[in-house]
């Protein structure tokens, strides 16, 4: 059933599947398929850039193999890729290359459970992201002030998911969230130290939060930031305060 979905998909020009480096490539993808499905079964896995994917608009990585190689070659090959999904891929680097800064058109990048441990300072190029999933990534500290556009920044990490007394770390953003006022979904945000707190008051549109870190002082603040935000669901840490400072939140608010 894969293989005759496949064999549809290519003879639509609705998506290539590329399976490793012998699968032939059709002289037509360069001007009419939007979408290719990359999947990697060896060692040595390697995207050849041989041929241009100039008109790709998505890419999908399903990647068995040890390392699958992401570099600048990997970036420069895709100028109009408006989709972007790395999730669950072993990749052979854990920085970005700053490459991918010019992925202009950029929408969603998904790094989800993957070895990605930093991103580039490029990553603030990406003016059109709407959609950054960094689930299960030692990512812990962005500088993306500048995507203004970003509704969805999903970041959290767990250590050891077998144990019960597992350790979850979120994310800190170091400067400039005020910024990201299109924001709907920012959950885990690591708000230590707390002079964050008083910032998201400007994200009118945030549907969910997740909060982490968060301290019994800091509980004020974090009223007052989000009690305009009627459509707000708010998620943290079982043992955390935030449970106490919701329940006095919303009594006040009946």
């Amino acid at each position: 059933m894969h293989e005759t979905i496949a064999r549809i998909c290519e003879d639509q020009m609705f998506c290539h599947v590329m399976e490793d480096a012998s699968t032939p490539v059709n002289s037509n993808m360069d001007f009419l398929h939007r979408r290719l499905s990359v999947i990697r079964k060896n060692d040595s896995a390697t995207m050849e850039r041989d041929h241009k994917c100039g008109k790709v608009r998505s890419c999908f990585v399903f990647d068995d193999a040890k390392k699958f190689q992401v570099n600048n070659h990997f970036f420069s090959s895709f100028e109009f890729l408006i989709r972007l999904d790395l999730s669950d891929a072993c990749l052979s680097v854990d920085v970005l290359p700053e490459q991918v800064g010019n992925l202009f058109n950029l929408k969603y990048l998904s790094l989800r459970n993957t070895n990605i441990k930093s991103l580039p300072k490029s990553i603030g190029n990406l003016e059109n992201l709407q959609t950054l999933d960094l689930k299960q990534t030692k990512v812990h500290e962005v500088k993306i002030n500048k995507l203004v556009k970003l509704r969805h920044l999903l970041a959290y990490y767990v250590s050891d998911q077998s144990l019960e007394l597992y350790c979850l770390e979120g994310l800190r953003i170091s400067e400039g969230v005020q910024n990201l006022e299109s924001l709907q979904n920012l959950s885990y945000l690591d708000v230590t130290g707390g002079s964050i707190i008083n910032a998201l008051q400007k994200l009118t549109k945030l549907r969910k939060l997740g909060i982490i870190k968060l301290e019994a002082q800091q509980g004020e603040a974090l009223c007052n930031s989000i009690e305009h935000m009627m459509n707000l669901s708010i998620i943290g840490e079982e043992d955390s305060c935030l449970w106490t400072l919701v329940d006095g939140f919303h009594n006040q608010r009946l």
